[in-house]
């Protein structure tokens, strides 16, 4: 693979962990595809929850607008198919995964927030391994929201290998798609400089 320039940085590391997300290799399919499914779900939720008052550039601006539109989007369609019904046993393998707990009334920003904490705050382990047998199929994410420091909502959903490369492939061609789009005018490319001149 070529380099990332970087100006391009913003999108471009998001696509290409994308992109080895659609076809992970090698003996560890489902760990592969938890870190990529992570670390592109981590980038742009980092992004994508900017506060206006820190927006330098038309692409910060693309990213929260996409965080509204994912607040808009709920999670029983394409792509998330969050659905509370009993999931049949998964072709060609005899698994059943348990339904999810708590998600009826989400909005897709709403899901991509629960599971990106339950896998980035280190106050507890709330992704345990999903097994099946002796064989590792995917995660289960154990969700919850605090309000005034107390648990208000908790959630638990079963992710398995393929729901991790819809979601996260999903995700990050739609925040791909959005900062490129937006980038009319350099000013990636400017910041950018700017980074490198202070880190001078």
């Amino acid at each position: 693979m070529g380099q990332i320039a970087p100006e391009q940085a913003e999108w471009a590391v998001v696509d290409r962990l994308r992109q080895m997300l659609e076809a992970p290799e090698g003996a560890y399919l489902a760990s592969q595809s938890y870190a990529l499914f992570s670390s592109i779900l981590c980038w742009a939720m980092q992004h994508m929850r900017i506060h206006a008052d820190y927006q330098l550039t038309d692409g910060d601006g693309a990213a929260s607008a996409l965080m509204a539109e994912l607040e808009n989007e709920q999670v029983n369609i394409e792509p998330w198919c969050v659905c509370s019904e009993p999931a049949g046993p998964v072709e060609g393998r005899g698994l059943t995964v348990p339904p999810p707990e708590g998600f009826e009334n989400h909005s897709a920003a709403r899901l991509l927030r629960n599971l990106r904490d339950a896998m980035a705050h280190g106050d507890a382990r709330k992704v345990q391994p999903f097994n099946h047998g002796e064989i590792l199929v995917g995660f289960t994410f154990n969700c919850s929201e605090l309000k005034k420091r107390k648990v208000d909502w908790q959630g638990r959903i079963v992710l398995l290998r393929a729901d991790m490369q819809r979601i996260g492939c999903s995700l990050a061609s739609r925040y791909c798609a959005a900062i490129k789009a937006a980038d009319q005018s350099g000013e990636l490319e400017a910041r950018a400089a700017a980074m490198i001149e202070d880190a001078a």
